[in-house]
């Protein structure tokens, strides 16, 4: 089965798939993969991929050992480079599939990486509170976002704002910017502005956040006075250390303290044995939100199945954790990379002119071009290391956005490139197999600047009108161009293949 949308303005192909088992399964699923690897191919051209589906494959990862139908779930991922995405830190959960007391991970979720960069977490139901009877777990997939990136953005002070915050925080910037009509904008003055504004909210609302627990349901009164008895009679026996009372004393404070702290645990455990015989009952109860508020309670008592990687083995055997696990995968990045072969400079081209070089200089960013821009950037994607939201972007006021414009085509018609622009966030992605401990065994995603994105989304539109206008491209040449798609291209070589094969053919095409 597949299904052809779009999720986070990227079109996607999305396939839900089933392998069987069985001692014959083995060349039936091969034909099946292969049958799905070639429609990827011709319907999945310029489309992301989702693949999901009860794959009955075993992985080592997952269940100690991996069978016939795992490798070839795993071959299938390198062959068409997509992401398992159960072996990833988005994914919240792993247990799949229970039956009495067995249990495995069988059901799989394979994406590609563009699209695995918008995603925001997959979440396992392994508890089966939202299962509809059925011994598979529920998969659900949320773009945007994740929890675990919303919670370190709070631990670091950059907690998300609503829209009335960007527009609160807008409207300081407009503020300042109209405030100041003469003066001439840098980047990295404009932009900072950005920054001061949005750390400024933000450390209001750090100073006003806090933390809210779920009271447990044997909390009262009672249990909070007891409670409140046990560390008044903590506080006074320190004090009577520290003010050099007499030994006699303190010994009757530290006594006094031990009861204190016997009598609140007793009104704790007995307020606990008597909230559960009352749990009980109404679970035993004929109704039909029993089995919700039982899951329920059986999920407040732990929490899911989780793994992540905390350490690298170096080629040397050696194993690197926190700052030196980072500065190792620095280090073999910046390496990789110096490895590629430098940009050659392009000689004189045939297609460059005086008029057309004269016309890039003098061309400003029209309003169209920064909305088909901005248009192009989701509103719930990622920040870049200068952690400005696009939905900021989005949000400025006329005077504020036009001054952003207007540095931006000072940067595009040559001028000095930010360091914003030259930094990037990166994350290492499991590939599905290999030893975790080898970086060799990860790919790495990296997330720009937004505003660097929306400049180089300007560029590219006038690249192709560019090259649309000059007619460099061949008739043949249908692949990243607007309005064109590959189909066409093995439409015409299968018809003249057939063609071919019908009647001898003289010519022949490349």
């Amino acid at each position: 089965l597949w299904l052809i949308g779009q999720i986070t303005d990227l079109n996607t192909l999305l396939g839900i798939v089933y392998l069987k088992t069985g001692r014959d399964s083995k060349e039936e699923n091969a034909q099946h993969l292969s049958c799905i690897a070639r429609d990827v191919r011709e319907i999945g051209l310029n489309r992301e991929i989702i693949i999901m589906g009860d794959m009955n494959a075993h992985l080592e990862d997952f269940d100690g050992y991996t069978d016939t139908r795992g490798r070839m779930c795993q071959e299938f991922c390198d062959a068409l480079d997509l992401v398992l995405v159960n072996a990833q830190v988005k994914c919240d959960g792993k247990i799949t599939w229970e039956r009495n007391a067995s249990h495995s991970t069988i059901d799989y979720c394979l994406m590609s990486p563009k699209l695995y960069n918008r995603l925001g977490s997959m979440e396992i139901d392994e508890e089966g509170i939202k299962s509809l009877g059925s011994d598979h777990r529920r998969i659900k997939i949320k773009f945007g976002a994740s929890v675990t990136e919303l919670k370190i953005q709070e631990r670091e002070g950059k907690s998300t704002l609503n829209e009335d915050q960007l527009q609160e925080v807008s409207k300081n910037i407009e503020n300042i910017v109209s405030n100041q009509p003469e003066r001439e904008w840098s980047y990295e003055d404009l932009v900072g502005i950005f920054k001061t504004e949005l750390e400024k909210y933000r450390g209001k609302r750090r100073g006003k956040r806090g933390k809210k627990h779920k009271p447990k349901i044997w909390w009262d009164k009672e249990v909070k006075a007891a409670i409140s008895r046990r560390q008044e009679a903590s506080r006074e026996h320190r004090w009577a250390k520290k003010r050099g009372t007499t030994p006699d004393e303190v010994a009757a404070k530290w006594e006094n303290f031990l009861n204190r702290k016997r009598e609140a645990s007793a009104i704790i455990q007995n307020k606990i044995g008597s909230a559960g015989v009352q749990w009980m009952m109404e679970i035993n109860q004929n109704d039909r939100n029993a089995a919700k508020r039982f899951w329920e309670h059986i999920k407040a008592q732990g929490k899911k199945t989780e793994s992540c990687q905390h350490s690298l083995t170096t080629q040397e055997g050696i194993k690197v954790e926190g700052k030196e696990a980072r500065e190792y995968i620095r280090r073999t990045i910046e390496e990789a990379f110096s490895e590629l072969e430098p940009n050659k400079k392009l000689e004189n081209s045939n297609y460059s002119n005086v008029q057309e070089e004269e016309r890039a200089e003098t061309m400003g960013t029209t309003i169209g071009e920064w909305d088909r821009a901005e248009s192009k950037i989701p509103a719930g994607t990622a920040t870049g290391p200068d952690d400005i939201p696009i939905r900021l972007i989005k949000a400025l006021g006329k005077a504020s956005k036009l001054k952003l414009k207007q540095v931006i085509d000072q940067i595009i018609k040559g001028g000095d490139v930010p360091n914003d622009w030259k930094l990037s966030k990166m994350r290492l992605i499991y590939k599905g197999k290999g030893n975790k401990d080898s970086i060799k065994s990860y790919r790495p995603i990296t997330v720009t600047s937004v505003i660097y994105r929306l400049a180089m989304q300007i560029v590219k539109r006038r690249m192709e009108e560019w090259a649309e206008s000059t007619q460099i491209l061949g008739e043949l040449q249908n692949g990243f161009r607007r309005d064109r798609r590959l189909e066409d291209n093995l439409f015409v070589a299968t018809h003249v293949h057939r063609t071919c094969s019908d009647k001898p053919c003289i010519d022949h095409y490349g």
